[in-house]
């Protein structure tokens, strides 16, 4: 009875070494709600998947407050944060808000102290002659919402701008060449904490003038769209098949990055995925129409 005793002790030794002391890792991101379940002993879970990642796989999130389980609703998407030792395994959900909740609401109590907007704030102003010798300016410009700061630790702390946002394309002496609002990009609302620089390029070889515009994504990376600034002052975005935004973790600045171009018509963006523990590399390449993902390692 004692050997056997015994061997049940370093048997459960073995076990705790093996899982006891695997890590256990906190993500914040964004997550759209597939579906809902209820399982054994009225444990509540959802099934959610990245929004922003066509190649993401979905997984559960165990939810222990059934009252919150039950505001949750389908295909919205929300900012959240989890714990998990295995993103294969159980996910306990920490927290979730809607992605703009703070920032939206006026009567929340952080933004009691929000400043309404009425004329224009630029928050970016970038010249277009150093990299394309045009004596022009484009800028991103808040023309009505509402400023507020919140210095408590968070994704976004410090400044906040959100609501109504236009491109302006202006000459060297300040006068306006061509105005796009911003937010008809955009599903959702848009949110930025910074003053920032918007980094140009020219990702489709066509000697136009390209740009990214960033919103936060999560812990591991921002989301970014292409835009093209035609010689005639049009600005349209441009197009990637499958996909409404690219995922990039580093790059130079949360609301503008440039891309890294392997060639005039491609250029490649690094992910780096929390769950596998990697980064990876994707390539992607003008077609004529869109950009195509051609290699993903």
């Amino acid at each position: 009875m004692k050997f056997k005793l015994h061997i049940f002790v370093m048997l459960l030794v073995v076990f705790c070494l093996a899982s006891c002391n695997t890590p256990v890792s906190s993500t914040t991101s964004y997550i759209q709600v597939i579906s809902k379940e209820t399982g054994k002993k009225d444990t509540h879970t959802i099934t959610v998947k990245n929004p922003y990642d066509n190649n993401a796989k979905p997984f559960f999130i165990t939810v222990t407050d059934e009252k919150l389980w039950n505001l949750m609703e389908l295909n919205r998407i929300y900012f959240s944060s989890y714990e998990y030792k295995k993103i294969t395994d159980r996910v306990d959900l920490l927290s979730i808000q809607y992605p703009n909740e703070p920032a939206d609401k006026p009567d929340a109590p952080e933004n009691k102290n929000s400043i309404t907007v009425s004329m224009p704030m630029t928050i970016a102003k970038s010249d277009l002659y150093p990299d394309f010798q045009i004596r022009e300016y484009l800028s991103v410009q808040l023309v009505k919402g509402s400023y507020s700061e919140d210095w408590n630790p968070s994704p976004l702390m410090g400044r906040v701008w959100t609501g109504d946002f236009e491109f302006v394309l202006s000459d060297e002496y300040g006068k306006v060449i061509q105005r796009k609002p911003l937010n008809d990009f955009y599903q959702e609302k848009l949110i930025f904490n910074s003053f920032f620089d918007i980094e140009f390029g020219d990702y489709n070889g066509d000697g136009e003038i390209d740009f990214t515009i960033g919103q936060y994504g999560s812990s591991n990376g921002n989301v970014y769209k292409i835009f093209t600034l035609s010689k005639d002052g049009q600005i349209r975005e441009l197009k990637i098949k499958g996909q409404n935004e690219l995922v990039i973790s580093g790059g130079d600045s949360r609301y503008s990055t440039k891309l890294i171009k392997i060639s005039s018509q491609s250029f490649q963006k690094k992910y780096y995925d929390n769950a596998k523990g990697k980064t990876f590399e994707d390539t992607y390449k003008w077609d004529g129409q869109e950009f195509m993902k051609t290699t993903s390692k």
